[in-house]
């Protein structure tokens, strides 16, 4: 009879050493966005967040409309319960800009810069297209002070 010591049994796991590399940098590398998001569409998901708006951006947005609808609603009638809701709420958009006004930039740095321009030479040899597009904007944005 063959007997297996506690935690000698088969083990089945995938390791992906890119995944635990990436994730160990943090959720942003330049212009490349690493996510893992289980989304229907990923690709679809993934073209939103970094051509139309971050998950941040958009929430920010979200709270902005949210917070200019309560600030517009009879709050007479409210509940205990529904009041607590809203002291809540009101207490979140306080914190964020809190945090928003702490980790605001010092400024621009040259390290900054170098890093960026690091990060458009490595996106010009994987992606031309998309090289173009954001040399267009700074370019653009620089040129119509």
């Amino acid at each position: 009879m063959i007997t297996k010591l506690p935690l000698s049994g088969d083990v089945s796991q995938i390791i992906n050493p890119w995944t635990l590399w990436l994730k160990s940098l943090s959720q942003q590398l330049g212009f490349i966005n690493i996510t893992n998001v289980k989304s229907g569409d990923w690709e679809k998901e993934k073209e939103i967040i970094e051509d139309v708006a971050s998950y941040g951006r958009q929430l920010g947005w979200i709270i902005e409309v949210l917070d200019l609808v309560v600030s517009r609603m009879k709050l007479s009638n409210l509940t205990e319960e529904e009041s607590a809701s809203l002291r809540q709420f009101s207490e979140l958009i306080k914190r964020i800009e809190e945090v928003k006004q702490d980790s605001k930039p010092s400024g621009l740095t040259l390290g900054n810069v170098d890093r960026m321009i690091g990060d458009l030479r490595a996106l010009k040899k994987r992606d031309e297209k998309a090289y173009r597009e954001i040399v267009s904007r700074i370019k653009d944005s620089l040129l119509n002070e």
